[in-house]
């Protein structure tokens, strides 16, 4: 038997192998492939949920403070100063907030965000309609969020 007969003899074994493994390894290829597109894809979502968590958290506990300084001043002869400095922490939490999620939060919520302290500074001492805005702003955050990442799902 000649080289020549022994190669065409494999050659039909080998091609159909070779074959077969070009097909597994183009599979496996695409399987992979759709799987990190799945994970990075759960990963962006649960970022995002977390950058929205911590936006409403923020925005909670401003309200929060608000309210305790309007109970605070409400029962007052004379209204005292607000105690600023209960309510930088979550002032600065807000601002964290909106800063930190330039990519993960929608368009919607970081104009809610970035236009929620001149809107608080306008009011000046009026720190019901602060109140009214801080409750009006989570609402609405809420909102935003819930459509955000219900339609991302």
């Amino acid at each position: 038997m000649t080289l020549g007969a022994v190669f065409n003899e494999l050659r039909g074994p080998v091609l159909q192998i070779g074959g077969s493994l070009f097909v597994a390894i183009f599979a496996a290829w695409f399987a992979v492939r759709l799987a990190l597109h799945r994970f990075y894809q759960e990963r962006w979502w649960e970022r995002k949920y977390e950058a929205y968590t911590q936006a409403i958290g923020a925005l909670a506990d401003l309200h929060y403070e608000l309210l305790r300084e309007v109970a605070r001043t409400e029962g007052a002869k004379h209204i005292p100063e607000l105690d600023m400095d209960r309510l930088q922490a979550p002032i600065k939490a807000v601002h964290r907030a909106s800063a930190f999620g330039a990519l993960l939060l929608s368009s919607e919520m970081r104009a809610l965000l970035h236009g929620l302290g001149p809107r608080l500074n306008a009011m000046g001492t009026d720190i019901t309609k602060s109140a009214a805005i801080a409750e009006e702003a989570l609402g609405r955050a809420n909102d935003i969020a819930a459509r955000d990442l219900d339609k991302k799902r």
